[in-house]
C-alpha cells in the first residue's frame, strides 16, 4: 500500500474551466509542479509551470495573477492575450515563507477585460502545496546532518550506498492546524523503533528482507496515532548494516482504508483541483 501512496503524489493537475454556471469548458489550465510534486520547503524558491488552453472560438485577454499566503513573496501579474485555439504557458517563481503548515493553498488568479483593459469577470483555481518533510539525521558516528525531502523516503542516503554499520537516527516535526488521527505507516526491511510525541508507537526487532512483502506482518508497520494541533515530534531509530536500505513513511488518512491509502497531501491537492471558484 505505501508504495501505491508514494505513485499517487502528483506532478501535475488540469482544471477545465466552464463558461458560466453550466457551460461547456472554455479554458484548460494545468498546473506542472516538476519532478518533486506539490512540495515545498520553508523558505524554499519554488517555480511552477502553468499553461492556459483557450478553447473558446473567441480570443481571451487580460491578467493572469498567483496569491500566495500572506508570508511568502508572489510574482507581479503578468497582462496576455491568447488566440482561439492557443496555449499561453506562464512560468511564475515564489518563496515559501517561514511559518510550517501541512498544506498551503495558493489561488491562480484569471482576469478577463473588456478591450479596453477594464476587468469584467475573475476565475479563481486553488493549487494546494504541502510541506516537505525536513530530516534531522544522526549516524552511529555521532554525525549530523539536516535534510529535506519532497517525497515519505526518509534521506539517510542513496539506495545502495555504503552506510555507516549502526543505528541511525531520524526525527521530523509534524504540524497540524487542527486535531487529527492519522495512520503512521514505517516500510522498511531493517529493524526499527519509532516514536511519536515522545511515546514508542511501532518497532520491529527482526530484518525481513527475505520475505516477500505480502508475507511480512503489518502489525509491526501501521498504526493510529493522534496528531495534536501545532508541533507533533516524530522520531525513528533504524538500524543499518553497512548498505543503506530504503526507509519510508507515510502519514494516512485512516478513513480512506489501509489497503486503499491516499496520502492526505494528494487529497488536498486533488479537492483543490476539482474547484474553480468563478467570481463575477
Amino acid at each position: 500500500p505505501l508504495l501505491a501512496v508514494q505513485q499517487q503524489q502528483p506532478t501535475s493537475i488540469t482544471v477545465p474551466i466552464p463558461h458560466g454556471v453550466v457551460g461547456q469548458p472554455d479554458m484548460r489550465v494545468t498546473v506542472d509542479f516538476g519532478d518533486e510534486g506539490p512540495a515545498i520547503g520553508r523558505c524554499e524558491m519554488r517555480r511552477l509551470e502553468i499553461a492556459l488552453s483557450n478553447l473558446a472560438p473567441v480570443g481571451w485577454q487580460g491578467t493572469v495573477a498567483l496569491d500566495v499566503p500572506a508570508d511568502w513573496r508572489g510574482p507581479e501579474p503578468l497582462e496576455c492575450s491568447i488566440e482561439p485555439g492557443a496555449t499561453f504557458v506562464w512560468r511564475p517563481a515564489f518563496q515559501c515563507g517561514s511559518d510550517v503548515a501541512p498544506v498551503y493553498e495558493l489561488q491562480l488568479r484569471l482576469v478577463q477585460a473588456y478591450g479596453n483593459r477594464q476587468p469584467w469577470y475573475t476565475r479563481r483555481i486553488p493549487i494546494a502545496m504541502v510541506a516537505k518533510y525536513e530530516w534531522e539525521i544522526s549516524d552511529p558516528k555521532g554525525g549530523m546532518s539536516t535534510l529535506s525531502a519532497p517525497t515519505p523516503a526518509v534521506p539517510l542516503g542513496p539506495a545502495g550506498s555504503e552506510a555507516v554499520p549502526g543505528w541511525w537516527r531520524a526525527r521530523t516535526t509534524l504540524h497540524s492546524a487542527a486535531g487529527q488521527a492519522v495512520n503512521l505507516i514505517v516500510a522498511t526491511t531493517r529493524p526499527f523503533v519509532a516514536r511519536f510525541r515522545g511515546s514508542e508507537v511501532l518497532k520491529s526487532g527482526s530484518t525481513r528482507s527475505f520475505m516477500p512483502a505480502y508475507h511480512r506482518p503489518h502489525g509491526d508497520t501501521v498504526t493510529t496515532v493522534f496528531l495534536q494541533r501545532g508541533r507533533n515530534e516524530l522520531e525513528i531509530d533504524i538500524l543499518m548494516d553497512k548498505d543503506i536500505e530504503p526507509v519510508m513513511i507515510a502519514l494516512v488518512n485512516p478513513t480512506r482504508g489501509y489497503q486503499h491509502a491516499v496520502l492526505d497531501v494528494v487529497a488536498a491537492v486533488e479537492q483543490a483541483a476539482s474547484r474553480s471558484d468563478p467570481v463575477s
